[in-house]
């Protein structure tokens, strides 16, 4: 008798262990960065600024975070200007 009760604990630890793991710690991790801005992604871009390399009337090259991006402005951008995206680049 007192092996299955020690079977049992195990059991019972194993499964509340792999719960934590499994279901409470994602839920709360998501929780947590719900609050926070996105750091990757067309929306992490947004906002900042970039430098004009290159300009031909709405479109044209700028360097953000040394990558170098496809944008587009309805105004015209002469290098070296800076660009602050309003709606993000195109890679």
């Amino acid at each position: 008798m007192k092996g299955g009760n020690i079977l049992l604990v195990i059991g019972l630890a194993f499964l509340t262990f792999e719960v934590c793991e499994h279901v409470i710690f994602p839920l709360v991790w998501s929780w947590k960065m719900r609050r926070q801005p996105p750091l990757t992604g067309l929306e992490a871009m947004q906002g900042k600024r970039a430098q004009v390399l290159y300009w031909d009337n709405t479109s044209g090259v700028v360097q953000l975070e040394g990558e170098r991006w496809k944008a587009q402005s309805e105004t015209v951008l002469p290098p070296p200007a800076i660009w602050f995206g309003s709606r993000g680049c195109v890679p």
